[in-house]
């Protein structure tokens, strides 16, 4: 099946299971087959593709990237450079511009901020905080508390 308008510039063919919607204007393409989708908008430059499990959404002008594998999630967005990656149990928020790095491993949290330059380790029942400007680090090591 085929339609074809002109004027629109509007094309949806029908294949089996693929299924494709062009419009030359907008510029818009939509095509499925079997599991995969993919939008496609030159001018916005929008593409979000899914194939089985893995999501990506991409944006050429404000540069952001979702992608979604599993249990992996990263969004990137090049101009405010915000960076979200998530592993099994391992989170990883990174700030460029701020410079904000939050880690999570097992039971490892670890907060670090260079501009203001403070770190927060907790590890088990290890907790360390650090603050490099105002000079104050708190430590916590089972019963021993040392400030």
């Amino acid at each position: 099946i085929c339609v074809l308008i002109t004027e629109n510039k509007t094309c949806v063919l029908i294949t089996e299971n693929r299924i494709c919607v062009l419009i030359t204007e907008n510029k818009t393409c939509v095509l499925i087959t079997e599991n995969r989708i993919c939008v496609l908008i030159t001018e916005n430059k929008t593409c979000v593709l899914i194939t089985e499990n893995r999501i990506c959404v991409l944006i050429t002008e404000n540069k952001t990237c979702v992608l979604v594998t599993e249990n992996r999630i990263c969004v990137l967005i090049t101009e405010s450079k915000l960076c979200v990656l998530i592993t099994e149990n391992k989170t990883c928020v990174l700030v460029t511009e701020t410079r904000i790095c939050v880690l999570i491993t097992e039971n490892r949290i670890c907060v670090h901020i260079t501009e203001t330059k403070t770190c927060v380790l907790i590890t088990e029942s290890k907790i360390c905080v650090l603050i490099i400007g105002t000079k104050i680090c708190i430590l916590i090591t089972e019963s021993k508390i040392c400030v």
